[in-house]
This record gives structure tokens, sequence and C-alpha cells, in this order.
């Protein structure tokens, strides 16, 4: 008996994944307590328009036994046009 994979619609096919180059973050200040306000500056390459997105701020820990995810804060939905983009978030 032979396999017959399952269909897929065109839509399966042309549906493609947007997914920026980030080329550089800072983060400030430096030296300062766990609670204390950030605010970071990042940089990002992206070939096409970005529209309705967000950033997710994480701090994830990794150990032998247990990742630990952290959610810091996010961004605004907004439209990025293609290019070089800078995006500053404060407050996190």
């Amino acid at each position: 008996m032979a396999y017959t994979p399952p269909a897929i619609s065109q839509k399966q096919f042309t549906t493609k994944k947007i997914f920026p180059e980030v080329t550089s973050v800072d983060i400030q200040p430096n030296a300062c307590g766990v609670r204390d306000p950030l605010a970071i500056k990042m940089e990002f390459d992206h070939a096409e328009q970005l529209e309705s997105v967000h950033w997710r701020i994480r701090y994830v820990v990794d150990t032998v036994k247990k990742r630990k995810i952290y959610e810091l804060g996010e961004t605004e939905k907004t439209t990025y046009s293609g290019g070089c983009v800078q995006n500053r978030k404060s407050g996190l």
C-alpha cells in the first residue's frame, strides 16, 4: 500500500515568516538594582514592511534542571517599513 501525503493548500506554501536581523542592542544602565527600570535601544534590519508587530522582552535563565523565562515587557504594536530601524523602550 503506497503512502499518500495529506493535501496541502496553496496558502500553506505561500505563507512565510519574516525574521528581522537584530544588528545592535544597548541596555542602560548597566550597574543597577534588579528592580530598577531599564532603557533598551535596539537596531534591526528587515527586507519587507512589518505590519502590526511588537517586541517581547524576556530574561531567560537556563540551568541543568530547568529553564525559567521572565516576561519583562513588550513594545506597543507598530508598523515598520523595510530597512534599518531604531527602536527604543524605556521603563521595563
